[in-house]
C-alpha cells in the first residue's frame, strides 16, 4: 500500500512540474471567455429576433428591421468568433502535439486541457460549416442536417467555453499562481477517470515503461457494440422504425391527397355550382400545401436518419473488419441496412428535386418548361426505401429481441418444412383440401370476371344525350348538349333512373367532342366522340357503349337562295318599308317618304339579299330636292311554306353610308353591285 501511495505521489508530482504550464491555461482561459462572451451576445440577438418574428405581422417587420440593423454587429461577433476558435485550434493542438512527442499525452485528459479540446473540435464543425455555405459548395440535402448540427456545435462551444473558464479560473487570477497550479493539477489528477489508474498498475508492473498505450477514438467507439448490447443493430432498428412510420404517413397522406385532387377534376368538368367548387378546390389546395410544409419537416428528418444509418452501417463494418468477422455481415437484416442506406440517398435526392419544384419559383418554372421532377422515379424510390425500411424493422427485431437470425435459408427452410407436411398428408385429405382451395380460387376468379366483365350496367351515350344545334342552315352551331348534371331522358320521368348511371353522368366527366361546330347546314354528318373518367366507369361497374357516333343533320331552318323561292316576296318588303315611312313620318312630319324600288341578289354565301330605297322630297326656297336612301335586310329564313319567319338587317356604315339624289343614280348604282329591280 505505501509503495502504490509513494508511486501515485510521485507521478502526481511528476504531472505537476512537467505537464502543465501556466501561460497556456491563460491563453486557453482568455480565448475561451472571448468565445463565450461573442456567441452569447449572437444567440440573445439571434433568439430576440426570432421572437420579434412570432410575434404578428408587425413583429415580423420589427424583426427584419432589427436583423438589417443587427447585421453588421453579427458579422463582426461571428469574425471574432472565427478568429479565436482559429487560435486556439492552433493552441490546443499545439499542445496536444507535445503532449505526444514527450510522451505525456495523459495530459489532455485533465479538465484544464479536455474543455479547451472539446470547444476546438466544435469549433472546428461550425468553421466548415460556415465556409462550405459561403463558398455555395453546401449540398442542398444536407443543408437542414448542417443547419442542426451548427446550432449543436454552437452550443457545445458555449457549454465548453463555460466550462474552462470555471476549471481555469482559479488558477488564472490567484496570487501565488505555481502553488495552485499544483495544487488545481494535483486535484484535477487525483479526480481523472481509470486511465491514470491504469498508468499507476503499469508503473508497479515494469517501472521503466515510460509510454502509455490507449484505445483511440474509434476504438473506444466499436467497444460499446458486442453481442450482449448489439447497441449499433439497435440504433438502427429505431431508427429504421421512425423512417418507416414517416414513410407510411407520407404515403397514406400523399395518396389521400391524390384522390381528392383527381375527386376535384372530375367535379370540375361536371359541376354547375362555382361556389361549392372553389371552396372544395380552395380545402384542396390548403390541405396540399400544408402536406408540403409537414413533408419538407419530415423530409429533413429523414434525411438525418438515412445519413445516422450510413454512418452506424460504417461502424457495423469497421467492427466487422477488425475482427474479422465480415462473412457475418451477409446476413438479410444486413442486406436491409445497407439497402436502406443506398435507397435513402436515392430518396433524398428523388424527393428534395420535387419538394423544390412545388416550392421554388426556380423548380416551378422548370416544371413549366419541361424538366420537371420524373414523379415515377420517386414512387418507385419511396416505395424500395419504404420495404427496406420495414424489412430492416423486422429482421432486425427478431435479431435484437429473439436472438434470431432471419435468413433466406430459413424462409427456403420453412417453405421446404411446409411442403413435406402436405406431401405427408393423408391422400384423401390431401385431395379435399385441394378441392376445397381450387373451389375458393375459382369462386374468387368468377365474382371478378363477372364483376368486372359481364354484370355490368349499360350507358348508351347516343341513347341518354342529345344534341342541340341552333340557327338556319349553313350557320348553325351546337349551343348545348344534355346538362351533365341531370342527362338522362329518364331524369323527369315516372319511372326514375338507375343509380349508377346518374352517379356516374355526375362523376364520369363526360366530355363530347365535335368534328363540326359552327357553319352546320342541312345534310352535314358530325361526328361525335365522348371522352370519360375509366376509373369512375370501373369503379361504378358501368360499360359506356356508343362513345363515337355520327350526327345526320336535317331540319333547320332555310335561307332563302333567290327571290323566286320566297312567297310573295314584294308584298312583303312593301309592308316592311311602309312601316318604316310611317315611323319616319312620326319622326318628322314635314318629311314625305315613300318607297322607291326594291332590288334583289345572292350575296357571297349564297343567300338573298334585298335592298328597298325610301324617298325623301325636301322643299327648298329654289324648288323640291330628292334623296334616296337604301335599307338592307339579309339572312332570310324560310318556313317549310316558304315564308318568311326571320331576317337581319343590315347597317350601314355610317362614314360612308349610301345616299343617291336621283332615280338615276341608284339604277346605276345598283346594276354595279349586282342587284336587278324586283318587279
Amino acid at each position: 500500500m505505501d509503495n502504490n501511495k509513494n508511486i501515485e505521489n510521485k507521478t502526481n508530482n511528476q504531472n505537476v512540474n512537467n505537464l502543465i504550464e501556466f501561460g497556456e491555461i491563460k491563453l486557453l482561459f482568455w480565448l475561451s471567455a472571448v468565445i463565450f462572451v461573442t456567441l452569447a451576445i449572437v444567440l440573445i440577438k439571434i433568439i430576440g429576433i426570432l421572437g420579434q418574428l412570432t410575434s404578428g405581422f408587425g413583429g415580423m417587420i420589427g424583426g427584419a428591421v432589427d436583423g438589417f440593423n443587427s447585421m453588421k454587429l453579427l458579422i463582426t461577433l461571428l469574425a471574432i468568433f472565427g478568429i479565436a476558435s482559429i487560435i486556439n485550434i492552433v493552441v490546443i493542438f499545439n499542445i496536444r502535439s507535445k503532449a505526444l512527442n514527450s510522451n505525456n499525452f495523459q495530459k489532455m485528459n485533465i479538465p484544464n486541457y479536455a474543455n479547451p479540446f472539446r470547444l476546438a473540435i466544435s469549433g472546428i464543425v461550425i468553421l466548415v460549416i460556415l465556409l462550405l455555405s459561403m463558398i455555395g459548395l453546401m449540398p442542398e440535402f444536407l443543408s437542414k442536417f448542417a443547419v442542426i448540427v451548427g446550432l449543436v456545435a454552437l452550443i457545445a462551444c458555449i457549454v465548453f467555453s463555460a466550462l474552462t473558464l470555471l476549471k481555469n479560473y482559479p488558477i488564472v487570477f490567484q496570487k501565488d499562481n505555481g502553488v495552485n497550479v499544483n495544487n488545481n493539477v494535483a486535484q484535477n489528477l487525483e479526480n481523472t477517470d481509470n486511465k491514470q489508474s491504469q498508468i499507476i498498475n503499469s508503473s508497479n508492473e515494469n517501472n521503466n515503461s515510460e509510454n502509455v498505450s490507449q484505445p483511440g477514438f474509434l476504438d473506444n467507439i466499436l467497444q460499446k457494440d458486442n453481442e450482449n448490447s448489439k447497441l449499433f443493430l439497435k440504433i438502427i432498428f429505431w431508427l429504421s422504425t421512425i423512417a418507416s412510420v414517416i414513410l407510411l404517413y407520407a404515403g397514406i397522406k400523399g395518396l389521400t391527397l391524390y384522390f381528392n385532387a383527381k375527386k376535384l377534376a372530375s367535379e370540375a368538368a361536371n359541376s354547375s355550382s362555382l361556389d361549392n367548387l372553389f371552396n372544395s378546390g380552395m380545402n384542396t389546395l390548403g390541405e396540399g400545401m400544408g402536406f408540403i410544409s409537414t413533408a419538407k419537416t419530415l423530409q429533413g428528418i429523414l434525411n438525418l436518419i438515412v445519413i445516422a444509418v450510413i454512418a452506424v452501417t460504417v461502424l457495423i463494418y469497421l467492427k466487422a473488419k477488425k475482427e474479422n468477422k465480415i462473412e457475418k455481415l451477409k446476413n438479410l437484416n444486413y442486406y436491409f441496412i445497407f439497402g436502406f442506406g443506398i435507397l435513402g440517398l436515392l430518396e433524398i435526392y428523388a424527393v428534395n428535386k420535387v419538394i423544390k419544384a412545388f416550392t421554388s419559383l426556380s423548380g416551378m418554372f422548370g416544371a413549366a418548361t419541361g424538366s420537371a421532377p420524373n414523379l415515377g422515379f420517386t414512387q418507385f424510390v419511396l416505395i424500395l426505401t419504404l420495404i427496406t425500411s420495414l424489412g430492416s424493422v423486422v429482421t432486425n427485431y427478431f435479431v435484437i429481441f429473439k436472438g434470431k437470425n432471419v435468413e433466406i435459408e430459413d424462409i427456403k427452410s420453412e417453405w421446404n418444412n411446409g411442403a413435406k407436411k402436405i406431401n405427408a398428408m393423408d391422400p384423401e385429405k390431401k385431395k379435399k383440401y385441394t378441392t376445397i382451395g381450387i373451389a375458393v380460387i375459382g369462386i374468387i376468379a368468377l365474382y371478378y370476371i363477372c364483376a368486372n366483365f359481364i354484370f355490368l350496367q349499360n350507358f348508351d351515350f347516343n341513347k341518354y344525350y342529345t344534341v342541340r344545334i341552333d340557327g338556319a342552315s349553313g350557320s348553325g352551331k351546337i349551343t348545348n348538349y344534355q346538362n351533365p348534371e341531370f342527362p338522362l331522358e329518364t331524369a323527369n320521368s315516372n319511372t326514375g333512373k338507375p343509380k349508377k348511371e346518374e352517379e356516374f353522368a355526375k362523376e364520369g366527366g363526360i366530355t363530347f367532342n365535335f368534328s363540326k361546330t359552327e357553319g352546320i347546314q342541312n345534310g352535314d354528318t358530325i361526328d361525335v366522340e365522348v371522352s370519360y373518367n375509366k376509373d369512375v366507369a370501373k369503379k361504378l361497374k358501368i360499360r359506356p357503349q356508343n362513345s363515337k357516333f355520327k350526327i345526320k343533320v336535317s331540319g333547320l331552318l332555310e335561307y332563302a337562295k333567290n327571290a323566286n323561292q320566297v312567297k310573295d316576296l314584294k308584298n312583303y318588303i312593301t309592308k316592311l318599308a311602309q312601316r318604316k315611312i310611317e315611323l319616319q313620318k312620326d319622326d318628322n312630319s314635314s318629311d314625305n317618304p315613300n318607297l322607291a324600288g326594291i332590288y334583289y341578289k345572292q350575296d357571297e354565301n349564297g343567300n338573298l339579299s334585298v335592298k328597298y330605297f325610301i324617298q325623301n322630297v325636301f322643299a327648298g326656297f329654289f324648288g323640291n330636292t330628292e334623296s334616296f336612301e337604301p335599307v338592307e335586310i339579309g339572312n332570310i329564313v324560310l318556313d317549310k311554306n316558304n315564308n318568311i319567319t326571320s331576317y337581319e338587317e343590315i347597317k350601314s356604315n355610317s362614314f360612308s353610308s349610301e345616299k343617291y339624289n336621283n332615280a338615276g343614280e341608284v339604277q346605276a348604282a345598283m346594276s354595279s353591285q349586282g342587284y336587278t329591280l324586283l318587279n
